[in-house]
């Protein structure tokens, strides 16, 4: 492999991780992936989970 090749990889492995990194704060705060509202989308369960409480 060559420097370019190199320096292709990295740059897709930063937007891997820039997107896996996103997509994690968003699970951590409770907003979902496709920003196109939660009240009407038929997997709001898939995505916002009922929390169970403890007893």
């Amino acid at each position: 492999m060559n420097l370019a090749s190199y320096i292709v990889a990295a740059i897709i492995v930063l937007i891997v991780a820039a997107n896996i990194l996103r997509w994690v704060q968003n699970r951590r705060n409770g907003t979902g992936g496709c920003s196109c509202g939660c009240e009407s989308c038929g997997s709001r369960g898939f995505c916002h989970p009922e929390k169970k409480e403890a007893r």
